[in-house]
């Protein structure tokens, strides 16, 4: 197997795994925004929005994979993230 091809596969599986991860993250999140009793309307909320920022955030991360670039702007971000303090 070639190095291409071997790194496509592990790739595949790799992507696989990491959208395996978000579903799970955000089924653990419905689970627990549904089970939020009337008067947790701000937990309610809380957990509503890290639905929401876990189905950005896989978007985003599956563009990222399908075009192989990233914005210029988040990629300085997200280098300056490793840069110590």
């Amino acid at each position: 197997m070639t190095d291409a091809i071997r790194d496509a596969a592990q790739a595949k599986s790799e992507l696989r795994q990491t959208d395996a991860a978000f579903d799970a993250m955000k089924a653990a999140a419905v689970k627990a925004w549904m089970a939020t009793k009337d008067a947790e309307s701000a937990h309610r909320e809380q957990l509503y929005r890290a639905v929401q920022v876990i189905e950005s955030v896989r978007a985003y991360l599956f563009q990222v994979v399908a075009t192989g670039e990233m914005e210029e702007g988040e990629a300085a971000f997200l280098k300056g993230l490793n840069q110590p303090q």
